[in-house]
């Protein structure tokens, strides 16, 4: 009786027992992109959250200040708005587009608007 060499010294024992250690390795390497990604996703959205959480808190009361004081800052405040909302009108005259009060009014008419968003009654003619 002969005996035969064991599989893994021939070469197609060689060979599959490579390509079944590779296509091991192979998937271990995509498990572990796949699950590092998701956790790199997961703190992306942790973070997001976080963020948004900040956004969505009210801003701390004003500090205690004398009267002057308080004066100076309130108008510094209202000039801040008034430049913020300057910028906004001139951003909306670069960008021409249907006026809020209707089609038919243009650029710089004012249509006066009641609470609900709808037009005053002497403003529809």
């Amino acid at each position: 009786m002969t005996r035969s060499a064991p599989v893994w010294r021939s070469p197609a024992g060689a060979s599959a027992s490579y390509v079944l250690l590779a296509s091991f390795v192979l998937v271990n390497v995509l498990i572990g992109v796949v699950i590092s990604s998701l956790d790199e996703a997961r703190e992306l959205e942790r973070e997001q959250e976080l963020l948004d959480e900040e956004a969505r808190r009210p801003a701390g009361p004003l500090p205690a200040v004398t009267g002057e004081e308080a004066g100076r800052e309130l108008r510094e405040r209202i000039m801040a708005a008034r430049r913020a909302l300057d910028d906004l009108e001139s951003s909306l005259r670069r960008f021409p587009g249907p006026a809020p009060g209707g089609d038919d009014a243009g650029p710089d008419e004012r249509v006066p608007v009641t609470a609900e968003g709808a037009r005053a009654p002497d403003a529809c003619s």
